[in-house]
């Protein structure tokens, strides 16, 4: 038997031991590759799982993001009423138009491997500003929230949520209180019998512009319709467009002589559905002096004597100057009045047309004046009307009652106006002293000018009957005859606080800009975000010009409706607004002016301006409201028309229409 040599066997041995540990050590380290491979692979799927969840996470969110943008524009959709109507609880769930997953399902299809689920709520609902800050009118439907999105994607068995937050605020684009009148105006100009202020219209009896007078010297009416249903249907004077002309001093409006339909304000004296209101009001004096309450007989003629009151206007001339029987030829009537020398009218009429009678609250220390002729009238054929006009009753102080008898003596005869003959009287009984017996009894008939009569009482004479005093029922009278505007409540829409509280002279506008839901630094930047070239305004919401003033090209047509805050003056001429839109047009700081080429449908307001005119030619023709710390009473010498849009009353039901929500285009929070 052979072996090997002992040092041949050891090394056998050794390399057998080597390959045995070389063997082992590939094994471990394919073992340990293999092991390695597979816990990157785990990790990697892992990262991907995990990266896959967060991306279907995100989309969820972006999704819903982009759905709310979507649902918001539709004020009537299930989202936007939703948040309208939310209250201020904690979390609320928010209703999504339906279907809005569907794309969101069909990017991600839902199932066991990989799916998204969103949950969006509304939390930190509050209002907009001090809900107990009246003082520059408050919405209670304006609010703030915070917009919830949380979504959970999953791929597999990776989850993953994403929470964001984002700021929502809710406004009404109609401007507070500014917007429930027709025209506002915080510094009238001083009208009375010491200041013409408005009282500049030259007119003739029957309304129509003084022919004499040159148009370069004349100011016509700007002429203010605020109830669209006038006393033909809805006469709530809650309702439509009120005005304020406000300052601490009062201002005296000469109401314009005549039934002329554009200009002429007898109808302010009647309920005009139902008498002629193209004549003077006039009505018998029933509780007249002794000497009227019995007839008496003269020249075998049986007369009765009565005391005749006619409620005019303010005219300058008759119808011609021609005309000898002109009732204020070289300004007679003064003589009959004896208590003025302006007879121009006013250039405010702030109760509408004949043609289209526009009563409406007025506040602030706002009067009326109207003469009250009164005259001695005779009835000789016993059928109650007058037949002659013995004397029109001067206004005479006390000391020259005495000498009436020799001034404006009582004539003997007049001309009967029903025959065309003449009457007969008896000159024993013609005497002032006779008639009347002493000063004292006199002046309770005598012509005399009514100056201080608020302007509201229109309002009850429109509802009288021809009844002089009319009742006063139109308004509460401890509050609006007048009113002076330093102590107001503007009610809220049924079921909701009020809208405004406080005074009226102090509302200047610093309420606006917590609406504002986009700024932009000045005109240029506007334009490029808002206009196109065809002059179509897209607005959608409050704007809030920084810094200059905004000039509007002419035959501007708004497509999406608004606010327009600017820090300087804006010029506007020619506005179209359709019916289902609103535009208001606000210099914070400074004055708007108006070219008027044509119709302007929008609401003008400069409450620490004024409005301006930039072709005095040109007729206001404004189809909104207005709002102003100052109206010149001859910016606008040829008139116009304010016609309140009682779309922008935000006291109104279908005010809520105006309602626009906003999201942030940033989050307040997003966290993973």
């Amino acid at each position: 038997m052979r072996t090997l040599p002992q040092g041949r066997a050891a090394a056998s041995g050794v390399v057998l031991w080597l390959v045995l540990g070389l063997g082992t050590v590939m094994a471990v380290l394919a073992f340990t590759f293999y092991t390695m491979v597979r816990d990157q692979n785990v990790k990697a799927h892992l990262i991907y799982f995990n990266l896959s969840a967060q991306s279907h996470a995100e989309s969820g969110v972006n999704h819903a993001i982009d759905s709310i943008r979507q649902a918001i524009l539709d004020p009537h959709s299930v989202t936007t009423k939703a948040i309208l109507e939310a209250p201020p609880t904690g979390v609320a769930p928010l209703p999504m138009p339906e279907g809005w997953l569907v794309p969101l399902e069909q990017f991600i299809p839902a199932g066991d491997l990989a799916g998204v689920e969103v949950k969006v709520a509304l939390e930190a609902v509050g209002p907009l500003g001090d809900p107990d800050d009246l003082s520059q009118g408050r919405d209670p439907g304006e609010k703030t929230a915070t917009l919830v999105i949380t979504s959970t994607g999953y791929h597999r068995g990776s989850r993953q949520t994403v929470v964001e937050r984002r700021p929502l605020r809710i406004v009404n684009m109609a401007l507070p209180v500014v917007s429930k009148f027709s025209l506002f105006v915080r510094s009238p100009d001083p009208t009375d019998e010491t200041a013409v202020g408005y009282n500049r219209f030259a007119n003739d009896i029957t309304g129509s512009p003084d022919p004499n007078v040159p148009a370069s010297a004349n100011v016509h009416p700007m002429v203010v319709y605020s109830n669209e249903e006038g006393l033909g249907g809805d006469d709530d004077l809650d309702k439509p467009g009120w005005i304020f002309l406000g300052g601490d001093r009062e201002v005296v409006l000469n109401l314009t002589s005549g039934g002329e339909y554009r200009f002429g304000q007898y109808f302010h004296f009647y309920n005009f559905l139902a008498l002629d209101t193209s004549r003077p009001a006039a009505f018998l004096n029933d509780a007249p002096p002794p000497f009227f309450l019995a007839p008496h007989t003269f020249a075998g003629q049986q007369q009765r004597f009565a005391i005749k009151h006619a409620l005019y206007g303010y005219f300058t001339i008759d119808q011609s100057r021609d005309d000898p029987q002109d009732m204020n030829r070289d300004g007679v009537l003064r003589l009959y009045l004896d208590t003025t020398s302006n007879m121009r009218s006013s250039t405010l009429h702030l109760y509408g047309s004949s043609l289209e009678p526009s009563p409406t609250r007025v506040l602030g220390r706002v009067f009326h004046s109207y003469p009250i002729y009164s005259a001695v009238t005779v009835d000789v054929d016993g059928d109650g009307a007058r037949d002659g006009v013995v004397r029109m009753l001067s206004a005479v102080p006390e000391e020259q009652f005495g000498d009436l008898d020799t001034t404006d003596a009582l004539p003997p005869e007049v001309p009967n106006l029903s025959t065309g003959g003449t009457i007969q009287l008896d000159p024993d009984s013609m005497h002032y002293s006779t008639l009347f017996g002493d000063w004292e009894a006199y002046s309770r008939y005598m012509s005399v000018l009514v100056d201080r009569e608020p302007y509201n009482t229109a309002a009850d004479y429109m509802r009288s009957q021809g009844k002089f005093p009319p009742d006063r029922e139109a308004f509460d009278p401890a509050e609006d005859y007048p009113n002076p505007g330093t102590s107001v409540e503007i009610p809220g829409r049924e079921g909701e606080s009020a809208h405004f509280k406080g005074d009226l002279n102090r509302v200047d506008g610093s309420g606006f800009g917590r609406k504002a839901v986009v700024t932009v630094a000045d005109e240029t930047e506007f334009k490029q975000l808002f206009l196109d070239a065809t002059a179509q305004l897209r607005l959608g919401g409050v704007v809030r010009i920084a810094s200059g003033d905004l000039s509007l090209p002419e035959g501007l047509r708004v497509v999406d409706g608004g606010a327009v805050l600017c820090a300087g003056t804006i010029t506007v001429d020619r506005v179209t607004t359709p019916d289902d839109q609103v535009l208001s047009l606000c210099s914070l700081e400074k004055d708007v002016v108006a070219s008027f080429g044509g119709k302007v449908q929008a609401s003008l307001v400069a409450l620490k301006g004024r409005l301006r005119s930039g072709l005095r030619s040109r007729e206001l023709e404004l189809e909104g409201s207005l709002a102003v710390d100052r109206l010149a009473a001859d910016e606008f010498p040829a008139g116009g028309r304010v016609v309140f849009d009682p779309r922008l009353d935000p006291t109104r039901p279908e005010s809520k229409e105006l309602y626009r929500v906003y999201m942030a285009d940033r989050a307040l929070e997003w966290r993973l």
